[in-house]
């Protein structure tokens, strides 16, 4: 169960994003607006994948590559298969690495914890295979989003329990 969210992350290369400002391309990438100028931004990066997650050893860690340099990322999760629909957020992506290909991959690490009062945004997650036995992911809905590094393009993605949930954000779902 610790491989979850890893298995859950890979997938094939995803389309833009409705729910923003920007339009999507027919190719997947983003429209640029102010001059329809197709630019190459996306969240897909040299291993085709968008996003990954992973949980081991107290620790999950969360990567989002894009086509070019990257900013402003955001993580949410929320526990759509509750009626409590507890969420957290997390924006404290690093740069972890700069493809050869020019992609880039980012990286934030949340330790695990099993009670709510001891969540700290950017640092740790509730949403963690000792939590509920694992069956926690079953019940989750993810939406990953990034920007350009100069803030004209957006992509995201969203998988889980369900990707409705997200659907004024986001309409690429990744099953």
């Amino acid at each position: 169960m610790t491989k979850y969210l890893f298995a859950l992350a890979a997938f094939s290369l995803i389309s833009g994003c409705a729910g923003t400002s920007k339009d999507t391309g027919d190719s997947g990438s983003i429209v640029d607006t102010d001059d329809t100028n197709t630019v190459d931004f996306a969240m897909t990066g040299h291993d085709g994948n968008g996003f990954a997650g992973d949980c081991a050893n107290g620790l999950c860690i969360y990567r989002i590559s894009t086509t070019t340099p990257g900013g402003n990322f955001e993580l949410d999760m929320t526990e759509t298969g509750d009626s409590f629909l507890y969420t957290e957020n997390h924006t404290a992506f690093a740069l972890e690495t700069t493809n050869a290909d020019g992609s880039e991959t980012y990286r934030l690490d949340l330790d695990w914890v099993t009670d709510l009062d001891d969540v700290v945004a950017n640092q740790t997650t509730l949403f963690n295979p000792n939590v509920s036995d694992g069956a926690i992911f079953d019940r989750t809905t993810w939406y990953f989003g990034a920007e350009s590094a100069d803030g004209s393009d957006f992509d995201c993605r969203v998988t889980g329990q369900d990707p409705d949930y997200y659907s004024d954000w986001c309409t690429t779902v990744v099953r």
